[in-house]
């Protein structure tokens, strides 16, 4: 038993070591975010990016972005105000999942 175990831990490990969550900076005015997410590490990651945006009403604003980040590159993403002069965008945030 304690070899079926241990083989199947071993097996696992390798996937969890491969996955990285690279931080992403946000700037906010009040008729859009621009997210930016770096790739700092020195191999090519294929990254999966949601962007969170509220606006002062507190209706929210969603994307979603996804690709391949070579060394010293970055991904960008934006979202928008429907209506910047009534409703701004007030806070925003990226959350990101990469991979090797």
């Amino acid at each position: 038993m304690k070899k079926i175990i241990f083989a199947l831990l071993l097996s696992l490990t390798p996937a969890f070591a491969q996955r990285v969550n690279l931080n992403g900076n946000c700037h906010v005015n009040q008729a859009r975010a621009i997210c930016v997410v770096e790739n700092y590490l020195r191999h090519p990651v294929y990254c999966e990016a949601n962007v969170n945006g509220i606006t002062s009403y507190g209706f929210r604003a969603t994307t979603y972005g996804q690709g391949w980040i070579y060394p010293g590159q970055t991904m960008r993403l934006e979202v928008f105000a429907q209506n910047p002069w009534n409703d701004p965008l007030v806070n925003a945030n990226v959350r990101t999942n990469c991979r090797f």
